[in-house]
């Protein structure tokens, strides 16, 4: 009987550890700390007028993938502004480019796909919309043209705002879940030894 008694407790700990390690290590969707985000194209340079795709890797400060976000680029062209007083600026001119970054199949990755008909400097504005009640965004300079190879733009996400009803439904599976499992692991382990208890009368 305690032999069945720890094989069953032994059990019961290991249902518990997998639940956490499914609970913390799992998917994170969208987020509400600081996000680091990558930035990358194919080909490399991007050339005026010429497709090309760009990348962006996102992932918490603990390295867990992103995943689910919902993920905007603007590109708006710069011109330099030589009649501003003092030192000459570059000030925003022309349409801006949007452009969706799809999730793909590899966790925290999404790209999109676009054509930027002038050489020179843009701004890239990359706007997170995972949570509707607040947006994170991130100003970026990048470049088009020229024979030169880019190098990967790094940049943090600030965190969003999340709502009371996902801050609650994730705290109902934080701590429900653990719950009901260890509830129905007792109650298998007390009605598997009902019948040991009577055929042993010690």
């Amino acid at each position: 009987m305690k032999r069945t008694m720890v094989r069953d407790l032994q059990s019961l700990r290991s249902l518990l550890m997998v639940l956490l390690t499914l609970l913390l290590l799992g998917r994170v969707l969208g987020h509400a700390t600081l996000v680091l985000g990558t930035i990358s194209t194919t080909p490399n340079p991007p050339q005026p007028g010429e497709s090309f795709t760009l990348s962006l890797e996102l992932e918490d400060p603990t390295r867990i993938p992103i995943e689910d976000a919902v993920v905007l680029g603007e590109f708006t062209a710069l011109g330099l502004n030589i009649e501003s007083e003092g030192e000459p600026t570059f000030e925003k001119r022309g349409e801006t480019i949007t452009v969706r970054l799809s999730e793909t199949t590899i966790a925290g990755t999404y790209e999109g796909e676009l054509v930027l008909s002038e050489a020179g400097l843009y701004e890239l504005q990359l706007r997170d919309q995972t949570y509707r009640q607040e947006e994170a965004r991130a100003q970026l300079s990048f470049t088009v043209g020229g024979e030169e190879k880019l190098e990967n733009i790094s940049f943090v996400f600030p965190p969003t705002a999340t709502g009371a009803r996902t801050l609650r439904t994730w705290l109902y599976w934080l701590i429900g879940l653990p719950i009901v499992a260890a509830v129905v692991v007792t109650v298998l382990v007390v009605m598997n030894h009902r019948p040991n208890e009577q055929k042993d009368p010690t």
